[in-house]
């Protein structure tokens, strides 16, 4: 495992353990605004890997492996 696989898997775990949490206390609007969040950083980091960073395809995967 290299250290973009545990990178990624760090912050994925991290968000789903947030998303289950606050689900357990009753709270259902939280999740909503962390995957938001998630989904809008996804499609912003895409874009500026590809577009400004040059890195195109590899952008794509190193950007998947942060956020996910």
């Amino acid at each position: 495992m290299d250290t973009a696989d545990v990178l990624g898997s760090t912050f994925y775990l991290a968000r789903d353990v947030l998303v289950r949490v606050f689900y357990a206390l009753g709270d259902g609007q939280t999740p909503f605004y962390i995957s938001l969040a998630a989904i809008v950083a996804n499609a912003a980091l895409d874009w500026l890997l590809v577009r400004f960073g040059g890195f195109g395809a590899p952008g794509l995967v190193c950007n998947h492996y942060f956020l996910h």
